[in-house]
């Protein structure tokens, strides 16, 4: 376990918004630290799609690249 030092006035306002939520202050942090990830996870897919979308928008296609009765069952030929 590690120990970190925070002014007493953050401290305490952690330790008030974790009880109003009946959480802990380190599970409160817990939660903090998994949102913060979270939302820097759907930033990266978010920018990644953008990358992939400019890059399909720069291709020029002459037919589809799929025919019109592609199914499923050209994927997977051993079960519907």
């Amino acid at each position: 376990m590690r120990q970190i030092q925070l002014e007493d006035h953050i401290a305490n306002a952690l330790d008030a918004i974790a009880r109003a939520r009946g959480l802990s202050l380190n599970d409160y942090l817990a939660m903090m630290v998994k949102q913060d990830k979270d939302a820097r996870d759907d930033s990266f897919d978010r920018d990644l799609d953008r990358l992939l979308l400019d890059q399909a928008k720069e291709q020029t296609f002459t037919h589809s690249p799929l025919s019109d009765d592609f199914s499923r069952a050209d994927i997977y030929d051993d079960h519907p």
